[in-house]
């Protein structure tokens, strides 16, 4: 009889995972990672408007283009897409399932708009999406705890009891005091029955036994009430934390794709809330900062910063969500496993049926999972009408302050080094001194900005009317489109 073959161990997953990484869009030791990172970077720096090319002399002004924009076309998408009630559709397959899909759509639309915040995801996702190759939406179910801290005051004995009888229930604190208004209690003995006591005898010669009474008591007590919902959710994940297989040959994220992964900071903490136990030495990956990271950063901030802390529950590791098609039971067949990886550390493994993350691109590439987004598209209008703008103030700033040409003999020098607005100039004879006024070009680079604005709007598809909401913009926009 043939034996069956062992399925993969952990440390064989881990293997598996650690090649399809290297061979993936995001990955620290692929190729085209620093490629890719840096375009992004360098996009969000131009959506920032930060100056990228320092000038140490003359202007350092920086054109928005590229904000101006994708600001332009935001408010399109999040009137077609995340406005009104009919946010998510589905479509009936015959005529039988027409009732079906209208209630389904129902609650699908209730589900998406009322529990989640649809409005702030669908803007962050659609902005990842200009201004990134690809943008990200990820499906999941929330296991996490919650933990609730209720006081109740004057509660009495039976109160509390029932109060504890939750399972989801912790006795944090109590204090006990007379209760005044309340008759007096019997006394319970160690079984759980009253106490008695004897108090004298009747006339037969019997003994009388009476329950021993004490004063009623009232309980303040804290109480720990946690409990655990699954909740279905919707996170936009930043692109930077996403690598993607090389070879899915589409901007989606379907069946061509091999390798999913997205990987963030966490804490011992949330890891052990969501259910998995874990030590406080667990092992941890290292990675570090990304160019992304940098761009986005506009304050000091710092990412990725695993150093030990003083409450080793908060201590921060990385982990990793990963979406492999493996062959892990040896059948020769690979399956679609959902890992959660913390160093070598695999915390849960499971078999799925998809990859829940859906995957936008503003302007898609045939056979290639990144797309160019918008921002690169005018990302070189930006940089040009920068030049233009900085070339015009010059300009502006030489007619306001012209050079000089002058005879050191008959004018002060001194003087004339001194440029500020109505400086004087000491001199013996005035036609000693003119001033070299530069030809006035300024309006000439307006006209050259507005060109190129001009260029920027065809290749984004974005109009006036498309850029803000006013009153004559209004009559352009018909009801229901």
């Amino acid at each position: 009889m043939q034996e069956q073959p062992q399925p993969m161990t952990d440390a064989e997953i881990c293997s598996v995972i650690d090649d399809a990484e290297n061979r993936s869009y995001g990955s620290s030791t692929s190729s085209l990672t620093s490629e890719l990172a840096n375009l992004r970077a360098t996009i969000i720096s131009l959506y920032l408007g930060e100056n990228l090319e320092p000038s140490d002399e003359g202007s350092n002004a920086v054109d928005r283009t590229v904000f101006e924009i994708v600001q332009g076309i935001l408010p399109s998408l999040c009137r077609i897409f995340a406005n009104g009630e009919d946010v998510v559709t589905l479509d009936p397959v015959s005529e039988a399932d027409v009732d079906k899909a209208k209630q389904e759509t129902a609650y699908m639309n209730w589900l998406v708009t009322t529990t989640m915040p649809w409005f702030e995801l669908f803007l962050e996702w659609a902005t990842d999406a200009l201004t990134a190759p690809n943008s990200y939406f990820l499906v999941y179910r929330d296991r996490k705890r919650t933990v609730d801290i209720e006081r109740y005051e004057g509660q009495t004995k039976e109160g509390l009891s029932l109060l504890l009888q939750d399972p989801e229930v912790q006795l944090i604190g109590s204090q006990q005091y007379e209760a005044r208004d309340l008759p007096p209690e019997p006394v319970i003995g160690p079984d759980g029955t009253p106490a008695l006591q004897i108090v004298g005898m009747d006339p037969m010669g019997q003994p009388v036994i009476q329950p021993i009474l004490a004063p009623a008591m009232l309980y303040d007590v804290v109480i720990r009430r946690v409990s655990s919902a699954k909740k279905l959710c919707i996170r936009v994940l930043p692109p930077e934390r996403v690598k993607v297989d090389q070879e899915t040959y589409s901007w989606r994220i379907n069946e061509s794709c091999n390798y999913f992964e997205f990987y963030e900071e966490t804490t011992l903490s949330d890891l052990r809330a969501q259910g998995f136990e874990v030590p406080d030495h667990l092992a941890d990956s290292t990675e570090t900062e990304t160019p992304e990271d940098t761009a986005r950063d506009q304050f000091g901030e710092t990412r990725l910063d695993n150093a030990s802390s003083i409450d080793p529950a908060m201590r921060k590791v990385i982990a990793r969500m990963i979406w492999i098609r493996v062959d892990a039971d040896r059948d020769g067949i690979a399956e679609l496993l959902q890992i959660l990886r913390v160093g070598q550390t695999v915390l849960y493994r499971e078999e799925v049926s998809r990859i829940p993350v859906a995957s936008g691109a503003s302007c898609p590439l045939p056979h290639r999972h990144p797309g160019m987004p918008v921002a690169q598209q005018v990302a070189d209008v930006q940089v040009i009408n920068t030049e233009i703008l900085r070339q015009g103030l010059n300009n502006i700033y030489l007619s306001n302050n012209p050079q000089k040409v002058l005879n050191e003999n008959f004018v002060n020098v001194d003087d004339a080094l001194v440029s500020r607005p109505g400086s004087v100039v000491r001199a013996t004879d005035i036609n000693q001194i003119r001033h070299e006024t530069p030809p006035f070009v300024f309006p000439q680079a307006i006209e050259g900005m507005e060109y190129m604005n001009q260029k920027a709007q065809n290749r984004a598809g974005v109009n006036a009317g498309m850029a803000s909401i006013d009153s004559s913009n209004l009559n352009n926009i018909q009801p229901g489109v």
